[in-house]
């Protein structure tokens, strides 16, 4: 065999296998022993074929996709939409692997492509669902934490003509929406499930308090939502 054969084989073997030897490194510095077991070595093709196969072709196809999902740009693309109209694409491609968890997709495909392509995607409309809420204090009014909510929200608080009709009765609060003349915090509780002890409690009343959650998942909705209040 060659010198060059060698070589190419040698780097050859060390492209495939460097996850695995990764793990082997992991498990020998975590232990006495480097074997891993049959479910290690599962989660390793699993990572294989996410990293190797799923995601170049996910990012092949994403703006054909978008463009499916969103009618050419036309109307904002649900997230969840755009997973469903890349999927057959990304099976085509792989010849049959695609990722098995939605939230892969969502929560890691969708954001990685758009972080990564600042100015191809400068332009997309990408909106999710609503995940969690927040619950302003005193009027007691609730919005979801999805994109289009927090997206409308946000804008009423600072259209300044939203709040110049000052004709109210007598028995109803100064319209306003958002922080201004509202609220003076907000307070971020990861997981949900508290309303009635936060109620009974009376926090946000007594704190100026405005309450949100996001059923313990950072999505894009909140991470704007907190942007905009700071």
């Amino acid at each position: 065999m060659s010198s060059e054969l060698k070589d190419v084989l040698a780097n050859a073997v060390a492209s495939a296998t460097k996850l695995f030897a990764r793990a082997k490194r992991r498990a020998a510095a975590a232990s006495e022993s480097d074997y891993l077991s049959d479910r290690q070595i599962e989660r390793l093709h699993r990572r294989h074929e996410r990293d190797d196969i799923i995601k170049p072709a996910a990012y092949k196809v994403m703006p054909q996709a978008y463009n499916l999902a969103s009618a050419n740009g036309r109307l904002p693309a649900n997230a969840r939409q755009l997973m469903y109209t890349a999927r057959p694409l990304v099976l085509a491609e792989t010849r049959g692997r695609c990722w098995k968890d939605s939230d892969y997709f969502t929560q890691t495909l969708l954001p990685d492509y758009i972080f990564d392509h600042p100015a191809e995607t400068a332009n997309w409309d990408v909106v999710y669902d609503a995940r969690g809420h927040l619950v302003e204090p005193h009027v007691r009014r609730r919005l979801g934490l999805g994109t289009l909510d927090v997206r409308k929200y946000v804008a009423s608080w600072r259209d300044r003509n939203a709040a110049k009709d000052l004709r109210v009765d007598i028995d109803e609060m100064y319209p306003t929406k958002g922080p201004t003349n509202r609220y003076q915090f907000a307070l971020f509780i990861e997981k949900e499930g508290f309303d009635a002890l936060l109620e009974r409690s009376q926090i946000a009343e007594r704190y100026d308090l405005a309450i949100f959650s996001s059923k313990g998942m950072s999505n894009i909705a909140t991470r704007q939502l907190v942007d905009e209040l700071g």
